[in-house]
Parts: structure tokens; sequence; C-alpha cells
């Protein structure tokens, strides 16, 4: 496929995603200048540092093109340092920018119960209050720039420590041949369970491992808490730990996971690999393009008609291999083989790498 079409799909993807928000009435801007520039109110929730530094500081970012008394409030999960430089930028460009990381998961946000972790006092962020209400059950103020990101940092470092508990604690079960939802019950009602063990340690032994939160990313929350902790010669043995676990779980290929994913370290080697695969073959085995999908193709002229009556009634005819259980993995060696029809597999092909990419 060349890369004009590769990048149309791209560009098809990256908007299908938001078609939800665009039915309810939301305006779709191509950068996030363009989306801040008239705004009173922006929020940012983005991946990584790295990606917060450019959205706010490059030399087109928010502090730069949002307007005065605009208020910027970043939600991702980010630097204590990074939030107070942005606060103190923000400052000398007459704007209000203060950092506001989140806890309760895809359900608290789906419900609009999250906890939000203030990085200023109440007096402080009073005029955004009644936005903030909209999405969250709890606001809680750590008073300074930066406090909501260490305090964040504070939370997933205790997690850390709960999602290996239960993980222990689940092996230590199997193992011993009890019943490990009997344990999972014995641990919610004494003293040894966790908001962890309660939410997500049953998916894990459903073997559902779709994330609310996924491993990359909290691989990302952790390696900013040490950080900050080494910074400050403190050793978090207990965060030190998990990290080294979800490290193994990404270099597995569990980046794309759920964080209840840790249990498939427990797991005989076949197993663990099959739980990754698992969701890349449904994936494949369920592409297909809704008539939303099809229309905004239509309405930017990228395709022929013709083209887009095959997408319209696109669905994989094709073959999918995967290794079998117990079957040596060298590097390089492929663990998912497709295949099909030339024009399926390229399809294929596109919207994974896409999906991996982009999720």
């Amino acid at each position: 496929m060349d890369e004009k079409k590769i990048a149309r799909i791209n560009e098809l993807a990256h908007k299908a995603k938001a078609e939800g928000l665009l039915a309810r009435g939301a305006a779709w801007a191509d950068t996030p200048a363009e989306a801040a520039k008239d705004a009173d109110v922006v929020f940012t929730m983005v991946g990584y540092p790295t990606d917060v530094e450019d959205v706010y500081l490059s030399t087109d970012g928010l502090i730069r093109v949002a307007k005065r008394g605009a208020w910027l409030i970043d939600l991702t999960t980010s630097s204590p340092q990074l939030a107070r430089d942005i606060h103190d930028a923000a400052e000398v460009e007459d704007k209000h920018a203060f950092d506001c990381p989140v806890t309760g998961g895809q359900k608290g946000a789906e419900d609009g119960t999250l906890t939000l972790i203030v990085g200023a006092t109440e007096e402080e962020t009073a005029p955004v209050l009644p936005i903030l209400e909209t999405f969250s059950a709890k606001v809680m103020y750590f008073d300074q720039p930066g406090g909501g990101q260490t305090a964040k940092l504070c939370n997933q470092v205790s997690l850390a420590s709960c999602m290996v508990g239960y993980a222990d604690a689940l092996a230590l079960a199997e193992q011993a041949g009890i019943d490990q939802r009997q344990v999972l019950e014995l641990m919610a009602n004494g003293t040894g369970g966790s908001g962890a063990s309660k939410a997500l340690a049953p998916k894990a032994l459903d073997g559902d491992y779709k994330p609310g939160f996924m491993v990359e990313h909290f691989i990302k929350d952790l390696r900013l808490a040490l950080a900050y902790a080494d910074d400050r010669e403190l050793a978090l043995p207990g965060a030190d730990v998990a990290f080294t676990l979800y490290d193994m779980l990404d270099a597995i290929g569990g980046a794309k996971l759920g964080t209840q994913a840790i249990t498939v370290l427990y797991k005989e080697e076949a197993d663990a690999i099959a739980a990754g695969l698992e969701q890349l073959i449904r994936y494949i085995e369920d592409l297909h393009f809704t008539p939303e999908d099809i229309e905004y193709l239509r309405g930017r002229n990228l395709f022929c008609e013709e083209f887009l009556e095959y997408l319209a009634n696109f669905r994989f005819t094709g073959d999918i291999y995967a290794v079998p259980e117990g079957t040596p993995v060298f590097p390089k060696e492929p663990l998912v083989v497709v295949r099909a029809p030339a024009i399926e597999a390229q399809l294929i092909e596109t919207f994974t790498l896409l999906t991996v990419n982009h999720q």
C-alpha cells in the first residue's frame, strides 16, 4: 500500500475515534493550538511528559497561543517539575495553568466519578470548579504547582505494591490447589484486600486483560515516581519490584494490556504468549468499517466509490496462524501469520499497526 493511502487511512483512524464527540456537537481541530486558541478553559490529557512539554511549551504550544486569562488544566500523570515549569510560564503570559492528574480508571471517567488531584489551592481554582465537578466525585487540593503530580505518583506507588500483592496471593492459592475466588473473598473481608484486588483481580482470573489502564502507562508512572524518589535519595523497594515485573510484562508483548495482566507473569510460558495474542486475533477477526467511517471517507473524497463499497462490506476472510503451545520462539520470528488476499492483508497490517501505535 503506497504512503498516500496509508496516510489517508491514518487520518480516518484518528478522526473515527472522535466521531462520538463530533456527533454530540464537538468541533474538529487539526492541532491542539487550533483547538485552544479561543477557549476560556482548556483540558489536556496526553501520554508522556515529553508530549505534555510539546503541547504546552513548544513554539506553537498552549502557553503561546491560548488567549490571556485562559485556564490550562493538564490531566496527564506527568513530572512534578514540568508542572511547575508550565505554571510559571503561564503566569508570565497572564494565563492560569495547574496540574490536575486523575484517578478512578476508565469506569470513573465514563461515570463522571473520577478523583481529581489538584496542584493548586481551592481558592485559586474556584472559577473552574463547576467544570471540574462535571466529571468528578471528589476534588483534592495539594496547594502548590506540581503538588497534584507528586500526590498522584504517591498513589501509583501504593497501587504498584497492591497489584504485586494480589498477584502473589493468587499464584500461591493456585499452587496450593485452593479456590482463588474464595481467597479474593477472604481478602475483601479482611485486611489483605485493596481497591486493586477488588476491581482488577477478578478480571485477571477471567483472563480479561482488556485495558482500563495500560501497562505501558503504568510503567511510565512508576518510572516517574522512582526518578523523583531517587533525586531525593529515597528507596522505594515495593515500587522497584513492581516496575521490574511490569517491565518484564512489557518485554514479552504486554504493553497494551491492562495492568491486571501482571498475573500473566505467573503462568506457564505458552499461556502468557496466548494472553497477549488473543486480543490481536480478536481485533483482526472483528475489523470492519461503520457507516460513519464510510461517510467520513466519502465526504473527504479520499477513495473511489468502488473502494468505499468494498470497505463497507469488508470482513476478514483469511486465516490466522499463531505459534502452537510450547513452541520455542526465536528473535525476529513471527508469533502471528495472516494469510489473506493482498488487499485484505494490507488493510489488516495498516490498521493493526495504527492500533498498536495510537491506542
